[in-house]
């Protein structure tokens, strides 16, 4: 008998307790971020080939969030997709400071396409490869554009093979 108002009296106290709990929790990261003015945006090239120069203002320029505006996560989203369309990898980091808004970010540019060296193929010519593939040497690199040359334009790479075998592009095993 003992045990069950032990229980009784100890499952009541975690029941009032628990809707005061949300009342003292920290506001969410979010609510943190969104509206205190943007006072500095900064930006950092991380993989600049030697020789190469950059320059801030071309990312900056892209951004609808200024300097000086109140922060808006939802600006900000929109800013980094526009971001990645153009660049390879970009890292955002946000820190609020005296009720500012402090961004920094870190971009990589996307690689080169220096060469293309075809092993393996037996069956099929190197010239018929280099043009169903339709990616040069010397191009910007494109993560989402190299799958689909590679796959060309289906998630089955075999299909591609059997594509060429049709077309008479390849001889039979």
């Amino acid at each position: 008998m003992n045990k069950t108002k032990l229980l009784l009296c100890l499952s009541a106290l975690v029941l009032m307790n628990a809707p005061c709990s949300n009342v003292f929790a920290e506001p969410a990261a979010s609510e943190v971020y969104e509206h205190p003015p943007v006072a500095k945006i900064q930006v950092h090239i991380e993989n600049l080939p030697p020789g190469a120069t950059f320059d801030p203002k071309s990312v900056l320029s892209k951004l609808s969030t200024q300097v000086g505006d109140p922060f808006s996560q939802l600006t900000f989203d929109s800013d980094l997709k526009t971001l990645a369309d153009e660049y390879d990898r970009i890292e955002p980091s946000i820190e609020v400071v005296n009720g500012e808004v402090y961004i920094t970010l870190k971009v990589w540019v996307r690689p080169i396409i220096r060469s293309i060296k075809w092993q393996g193929n037996r069956h099929v010519k190197t010239k018929a490869l280099q043009k169903e593939l339709a990616i040069k040497p010397h191009a910007v690199f494109n993560r989402v554009s190299f799958n689909k040359a590679c796959y060309f334009g289906s998630k089955d790479p075999g299909s591609r093979y059997r594509n060429l075998r049709k077309r008479g592009k390849i001889g039979s095993d």
